[in-house]
């Protein structure tokens, strides 16, 4: 076949066991290799988490050699195997022809390796191994790793029209591996973004956020743009043009959640604005189908980043996480674009203040609300969690020694100023109705 070239059988114990698959199948009298994107990061030398089998044994002869294996994707002539605490995808060959909305084909078992490989989105994803270690690359997948390509399996246009989602493949794969898009895949993304439309939303953020997860948002996030992808993802569309500051500052976070921060702050808003980029992020990441989990990180990203300008990181620390308040500082130097020593000072400043809170939360204190109540003589209400608050902070801060009576001292002080101050403001209301 064109392109085999002679390779050295991948080591390690992962690798160890699906060897053991592919032999099984072979004395079975089938073909079996591995394919996928386990050769390509193989090839790359990046972590390897799934290993994937292609072979010309019919599911239902999968199932029958490995009786504990598991049909998860028998639309698709996928069946997972389970050997020794690891799982593979066991997929029959196959043809994928009559597309269905740009995005499920119709699904012809074959025997041919060749036209398996075919039907694949990319050139580096294209390749299969044998057990002996001969390649099978008859796309050029190897070459194009070396010029650091992303290029589609034959027409792009084709391949796109087929299954829309690859486009927004072709933009991932770029931002995790640092790869450039081939020119004519280029061309045809951006000729072709429209039927991006036809692509359930899941499966956009999915691929979305792998991108901003990878090592390079920026650039995942610029041809996102460029390509015109991002105007046919309705909820993206209402964002204004991202300039080249906001793919910058995706780069100085770390966190899934601070990286949307970033996309919400574009441009740097003014302290009236966060409020808004807050519920503009509420409803965005709704619609884009994400989890309760990843919106409320996300608002607690931006409600840090406007509170950073107001109030002094110590008290910041009795109602965050250390690792938020971090992160937020670390959003809030990307989207000013400070320099990395400024950005370093004010996380250790942070390290620093965090050591020196004497407790973290209330119920540390050695007096709780009963007390106060009881100290005071009288019903709670509404004065009562503001009063508790302030105890706590003075004794994080070291104002206030963490003992019974020093605290319950200090709560009688508090509660009679705070009456005095609510009794002449009632007077003083009184007094301007005659």
């Amino acid at each position: 076949m064109p392109g085999c070239m002679e390779s050295t059988v991948p080591a390690g114990q992962k690798w160890d066991v699906a060897r053991r698959i592919t032999h099984r199948l072979q004395e079975a009298g089938y073909e079996a290799y591995f394919v996928g994107g386990c050769l390509r990061d193989y090839l790359l030398g990046r972590p390897i988490h799934d290993i994937d089998i292609a072979t010309n044994a019919r599911p239902e002869n999968v199932l029958a050699l490995f009786p504990k294996a598991v049909p998860t994707g028998l639309q698709h002539g996928t069946v997972t195997v389970v050997l020794d605490g690891h799982a593979f995808e066991v997929t029959t060959f196959r043809h994928e022809s009559g597309y269905r909305q740009h995005r499920w084909p119709q699904v012809t078992y074959i025997d041919d390796l060749h036209t398996d490989l075919a039907r694949r989105d990319f050139t580096i994803n294209a390749m299969a191994l044998s057990p002996d270690g001969r390649w099978h690359d008859p796309f050029g997948g190897q070459h194009d790793l070396r010029r650091r390509l992303i290029r589609a399996v034959g027409q792009a246009e084709q391949r796109f029209a087929e299954d829309a989602l690859r486009m927004l493949r072709a933009i991932r794969f770029a931002a995790q591996l640092d790869f450039d898009i081939e020119p004519n895949t280029w061309a045809a993304i951006r000729q072709q973004a429209p039927l991006l439309a036809h692509i359930s939303m899941e499966r956009i953020q999915q691929e979305l956020h792998r991108t901003l997860q990878s090592d390079h948002p920026d650039r995942g996030m610029q041809l996102l743009q460029e390509s015109g992808l991002k105007q046919h993802i309705r909820p993206l569309a209402a964002f204004a043009h991202w300039p080249s500051e906001t793919f910058r500052a995706l780069l100085g976070v770390r966190t899934l959640a601070s990286r949307w921060a970033v996309l919400f702050l574009s441009p740097p808003p003014e302290r009236a604005d966060v409020p808004r980029c807050i519920k503009q992020a509420e409803t965005v990441l709704r619609q884009m189908k994400c989890s309760r989990q990843l919106i409320a990180e996300v608002k607690t990203m931006l409600q840090l980043f406007k509170a950073l300008q107001e109030r002094e990181l110590p008290l910041l620390l009795l109602d965050y996480r250390d690792e938020d308040v971090e992160e937020a500082i670390r959003l809030y130097g990307a989207v000013h674009q400070w320099p990395d020593e400024q950005r370093q000072a004010w996380l250790n400043e942070a390290a620093a203040a965090a050591k020196q809170l004497r407790i973290r939360s209330p119920k540390q204190m050695v007096v709780d609300g009963h007390d106060v109540l009881h100290a005071l003589g009288v019903a709670p209400g509404p004065w009562m969690k503001p009063l508790l608050q302030r105890l706590f902070e003075e004794v994080a801060l070291g104002l206030l020694d963490n003992d019974k009576s020093a605290i319950l001292s200090r709560a009688i002080t508090l509660y009679r100023e705070s009456t005095e101050v609510n009794q002449s403001a009632m007077e003083q209301s009184h007094g301007g109705q005659k």
